[in-house]
């Protein structure tokens, strides 16, 4: 949340200077600019993402003023701009030997090594840094090395970071506002909440605290409590329109889907009618209220403001497979796969639509490249295995619930299935064992077994009730 070196940048400045510097460029004149000119022009390219421009300029700057130190930090700057972190290190090194011990040169060599992935260098560099630099100035560098790794996705050596920031300073928002977020980012929600709480003791009017500890609340499925911190962000703003729509997904998780929508509308007003993302979360809710009209005219409203978003496309493939309408649901699905190639439930609905439309070679590749893509989903290989057996292929369809045990070996269902299949071949011997493991993996998934009241499996069945009964008293 602290100011990072943007903010001390000043553009309007820095263009005054900028436009000299290129009608000097333009009409190949030669002009003179000091070290603080060059750094502002320098800095303006830099801010504006014009690497090449940026380095043209730490070029000429360094030729005219060849003792100036401050200026081969420039050059390092743009060396990592470049991605070019080796060119930036040998810079830094020489600068370190004439200049010694300097926080700004650790940290852009921690930068440099970090760009090179070398995780241990950069926080030797890092550490270097917080030594170099006195007691009043310490909270801000363990603030900064904290934003540097949690901005890179580094989140446990952030918190570290983090951690003696606050040690150093306990009272200091800013470092207890990303302690807060970055606990959140690996899953330690307890101290999350703890850290936004003391956050909240001195800001008690921040919507984005409140927001925060609504979200981890709901990751921990205690939705009464989420609902309240998001009732709390809305007093301090009726119009936050991210906590209506936080809201809206908290009474959904609930199915309370009425409610949910309510909020998702009031979101869409705020936001004014302009998000497909609550649109198609509206068609998800009447969906969920078999309201099958109501939800494709908002996945239709979702889709003509974003055509290509997956979970409104699916909505509306799925509500076609329900109403028969295969070839419709079909239209929708190919729409997903020809950008989401990785999705597996979208291979498996697929398949699912090939077979209601008895298209066997397309429902084939669909179900085989969905447990190809994901060796647990034993949906997938049911469906995959009754495909063979339903064509004939009964011993196929063994062979294929044989390598999905081979992934799923205590899954009660494939167990079963693989049982009936070698009953249907007279392998009675291997159709009592498979049924022996699944009745014992689950006594009460027998009841959809097709030959539970065959003599043998009758005696199976016996046999493992009376141990199921005796084990629940």
């Amino acid at each position: 949340m602290k100011g990072n070196s943007d903010e001390f940048f000043n553009k309007k400045e820095a263009e005054v200077y900028v436009i000299r510097y290129e009608n000097m460029k333009k009409n190949n004149l030669k002009h003179y600019f000091d070290i603080f000119e060059f750094e502002l022009i320098i800095d303006y390219y830099v801010y504006e993402d014009k690497v090449k421009e940026a380095f043209e300029a730490v070029e000429l700057a360094c030729a005219q003023h060849p003792n100036s130190m401050e200026l081969e930090m420039k050059k390092a700057q743009v060396f990592l701009k470049k991605g070019q972190a080796v060119n930036a290190l040998n810079f830094l090194n020489q600068i370190e030997e004439i200049r010694g011990k300097e926080a700004n040169i650790f940290i852009m060599k921690a930068t440099s090594y970090e760009m090179l992935g070398d995780d241990k260098n950069a926080i030797k560099e890092f550490d270097n840094a917080i030594e170099s630099v006195g007691h009043s100035e310490k909270n801000l560098i363990l603030y900064t090395i904290g934003m540097f790794f949690q901005l890179m996705g580094k989140y446990e050596i952030s918190i570290d970071y983090f951690e003696k920031a606050h040690e150093h300073n306990n009272t200091d928002l800013d470092t207890i506002y990303e302690m807060a977020f970055t606990y959140e980012k690996i899953d330690r929600n307890d101290e999350s909440i703890f850290f936004y709480k003391m956050y909240l003791e001195e800001e008690p009017f921040s919507k984005e605290a409140w927001l925060e500890i609504g979200v981890i609340y709901f990751k921990k499925s205690e939705y009464k409590k989420a609902l309240e911190s998001y009732d709390f962000a809305i007093t301090n703003d009726e119009n936050y329109s991210d906590a209506y729509f936080n809201k809206g997904n908290t009474f959904a998780e609930m199915e309370k889907f009425g409610e949910a929508i309510k909020m998702y509308k009031h979101f869409l007003k705020l936001e004014k009618n302009e998000n497909a993302m609550a649109y198609s979360y509206i068609g998800s809710c009447y969906k969920d209220m078999k309201d099958f009209k109501n939800a494709e005219k908002y996945y239709k409203k979702s889709l003509k403001i974003e055509g290509d978003l997956e979970e409104a496309l699916f909505g509306m493939a799925y509500i076609k497979f329900l109403k028969s309408k295969f070839l419709e649901s079909l239209f929708y699905m190919k729409r997903i796969i020809n950008f989401n190639k990785k999705d597996t439930r979208f291979y498996y609905f697929l398949g699912k639509i090939y077979i209601e439309l008895k298209i066997f070679e397309e429902a084939f590749m669909s179900l085989k490249k969905t447990i190809k893509l994901d060796h647990y989903y034993v949906d997938a290989w049911l469906e995959y295995a009754n495909l063979f057996y339903e064509n004939g292929q009964v011993f196929n369809a063994i062979n294929v619930l044989k390598d999905a045990l081979s992934f799923n070996i205590k899954n009660a269902e494939i167990n079963y299935r693989i049982s009936e299949y070698f009953f249907v071949v007279k392998n009675k011997e291997e159709a009592y064992k498979f049924f022996e493991n699944a009745i014992a993996l689950n006594f009460k998934k027998h009841i959809n077994f097709s030959f539970k009241k065959k003599p043998y499996f009758r005696y199976l069945i016996s046999k493992y009730k009376k141990s199921n009964e005796e084990w629940i008293n």
